[in-house]
């Protein structure tokens, strides 16, 4: 080691990852920014388990590693690895410059037009999700990101719903976009999606929550919402009706709400991300071969 190495901090580096700032917290795992320790270029959001996380954490990281390893969409996050580290999994996923939907009607609601545009998005994301039997399940405003280039991209997939994943705990979800057939202790089917995106879309419009479930109850709007959404919706206040009835078999799937979905562009949503938009406050420059680690190391070089 350098004898400059000695004085500067050490870089926290994790399996061939440097990690960057936290951006993200979760019961039992972290999603930090991270590069690539041979290529600065190639940056993600690494998610990764803390020690002693329970087995419900873990089989969250497992379920998502299934699903994104089954969708291939222009709006949903794309996997660039996973793995296991000194007993610690992690997920890495593109990292996306922009906010989330919740940060992004921080400036008050979104026109209808660009309302239409994310559930336009976010529709498309599902149809690919659904043609190969996955179901996202966790639907929130947190989980819509908005890019400064006006790409929408459907993230967190660690309570969907896939072919050979561990199975979901019950009632899991978001409260205030809980689906009825999950408040019913129901499985889950495609069009449990498209009530929790219905109430995603008047929570656009509104620039507030719908009403949290309670037990054994789907969350809704208020009637008070429910008329203001139909309003300032339009001549689409019926598909947001049709997405929210509580009959399964009477909401549109994800192709018929995309077909009926104007085309528009993404430049408004863009210029309003950007707007609210700021860079995490850390550098990841190169990290010179002799400061490598092959530990977690903390700030002053000692192992955890």
């Amino acid at each position: 080691m350098t004898e400059m190495s000695r004085q500067t901090p050490m870089p926290i580096t994790f399996d061939c990852w440097r990690l960057g700032p936290v951006v993200g917290l979760a019961m039992g795992h972290e999603v930090r920014l991270a590069c690539h320790l041979d290529d600065v270029s190639v940056r993600v959001a690494l998610k990764r388990t803390m020690p002693g996380s329970s087995s419900l954490v873990r089989e969250s990281m497992q379920r998502e590693r299934l699903a994104l390893s089954l969708v291939d969409s222009e709006h949903v996050v794309s996997m660039v690895g996973s793995g296991v580290h000194r007993e610690q999994m992690w997920n890495a996923t593109e990292w996306i410059d922009g906010v989330d939907l919740l940060t992004l009607l921080k400036l008050g609601p979104l026109e209808p037009i660009h309302s239409c545009t994310i559930i336009a998005a976010i529709a498309r994301a599902l149809v690919d999700c659904h043609a190969v039997d996955v179901l996202h399940g966790d639907l929130g405003p947190t989980n819509i990101l908005v890019g400064l280039n006006g790409r929408v991209i459907l993230i967190d997939f660690g309570l969907s719903d896939c072919l050979g994943a561990p199975s979901r705990p019950p009632g899991s979800g978001t409260p205030a976009y809980l689906d009825p057939e999950v408040a019913q202790g129901e499985k889950r089917r495609p069009c449990s999606d498209i009530y929790s995106l219905g109430l995603l879309w008047a929570r656009a419009l509104l620039g507030r929550a719908p009403q949290k479930a309670a037990s054994k109850n789907p969350a809704q709007l208020t009637p008070s919402q429910h008329q203001v959404a139909l309003e300032r919706a339009g001549q689409y206040g019926g598909l947001i009706d049709a997405c929210l009835d509580i009959r399964a078999t009477h909401r549109p799937t994800a192709d018929e709400l995309l077909a009926a979905l104007p085309m528009s562009t993404h430049h408004d949503i863009a210029r309003r991300a950007n707007e609210l938009w700021r860079p995490p406050q850390h550098s990841l420059l190169p990290v010179a071969a002799e400061d490598r680690l092959e530990a977690l190391t903390d700030p002053a070089g000692e192992t955890v």
